[in-house]
């Protein structure tokens, strides 16, 4: 694995650790829809998450991540479609598909 490939796999391990700092191991939607600030920042570091999985997938292009594509899509439509943003599919992205990401990366960086 390259220097390049480990920083952008660690990039993507601290930015899911940052999201779940954020909900302090308490996860609710509740609070999540209604607190902007909140919101704000969980797509924050989905952004990193996506941007490092694009950089990660342009010098690696055989890097077998589940949903990887899907991944950057979702930095996409969070970057350039920020108003078009569904605060369910954000909370099914962090309650569901971060935590196989995690498992994901941490393997490749064991």
């Amino acid at each position: 694995m390259s220097e390049k490939e480990k920083k952008y796999l660690l990039d993507i391990i601290m930015a899911i650790q940052e999201i779940e700092n954020f909900f302090g191991g308490t996860y609710n939607f509740d609070e999540f829809k209604s607190n902007s600030m909140l919101k704000s920042a969980v797509e924050r570091q989905l952004i990193t998450v996506g941007e490092a999985m694009n950089r990660l997938l342009a010098i690696n292009p055989s890097i077998v991540i589940t949903s990887a594509r899907n991944i950057v899509q979702f930095r996409n439509k969070v970057t350039h479609e920020y108003d078009a943003v569904d605060d369910v599919i954000t909370w099914a992205v962090v309650v569901n598909h971060l935590p196989v990401l995690k498992r994901e990366i941490n393997n490749f960086l064991e």
